[in-house]
């Protein structure tokens, strides 16, 4: 899977999630310059955010849109 990203923040986060889980069973996505998220194939939805140097996560409810 290649995944294009803009920012160096979306490239920390990448390398982060590429250690962390299997990308050939998500999807990534970019959400800003300083996010991406990914989802499941069960519509689950993580949001990861770099921040002053570190890594956030955000849990977002799949909300039926």
């Amino acid at each position: 899977m290649n995944i294009h990203v803009d920012t160096i923040e979306q490239y920390k986060i990448l390398q982060h999630i590429k250690k962390h889980f299997f990308i050939d069973r998500i999807t990534i996505s970019l959400v800003s310059p300083t996010s991406l998220s990914i989802t499941d194939c069960m519509g689950e939805c993580l949001i990861f955010e770099y921040h002053n140097g570190a890594i956030l996560t955000q849990d977002v409810k799949n909300r039926g849109f």
